[in-house]
């Protein structure tokens, strides 16, 4: 997978149609893509969920992406530090992201052969991961269906209403 050279300045695009990179992603973003000397985990969130959220919260992708809070919400899907692969990642286990004091949960099906994971974050639906183990300059990277955004942002993304996001399946948004 192509990542882009620059992490800082992008515009809202996805990367090779499957994850998005957001616009000013702050000089302080923990993994920067250019650093072939960073190791971490990210867990990239594909267009459709980010386009999904954004509609139902009532915006256009394009609007969705200048808002003020999306530079945090960019560091919630870093886990610093360590690249892991999705075998490293323990079922159950909490882990704490870029964003301080906020964590991402692996969730893994046991009675799935096929080892389905989900990422959970803090007070919000889960994601699936739908692909995994993608080896990046930065570290690993896994491809999530469903936006990651904890509960302490879900107020600053909606003006306060409503205080939960939908579920995201494999295909639109469920309550």
């Amino acid at each position: 997978m192509a990542l882009p050279n620059k992490c800082r300045d992008l515009s809202l695009q996805p990367l090779n149609r499957r994850a998005l990179t957001v616009q000013r992603v702050p000089s302080s973003y923990p993994c920067p893509v250019e650093d072939s000397n960073t190791n971490c985990t990210l867990f990239a969130v594909t267009d459709a969920s980010w386009e999904a959220l954004a509609s139902y919260l009532g915006m256009s992708i394009s609007r969705f992406g200048q808002s003020p809070v999306i530079p945090t919400l960019m560091l919630y899907q870093v886990i610093p530090s360590i690249a892991l692969n999705s075998s490293q990642l323990l079922d159950g286990v909490s882990y704490s992201t870029a964003l301080q004091n906020e964590y991402l949960t692996v969730l893994k099906s046991p009675t799935d052969p096929s080892g389905t994971m989900y990422v959970k974050p803090t007070g919000a639906p889960k994601g699936l991961l739908i692909e995994r183990d993608i080896s990046a300059a930065l570290g690993k990277l896994h491809i999530v269906r469903g936006p990651l955004v904890p509960a302490s942002l879900v107020p600053l993304l909606t003006g306060g209403t409503p205080s939960e996001l939908p579920i995201y399946g494999l295909g639109s948004p469920q309550h």
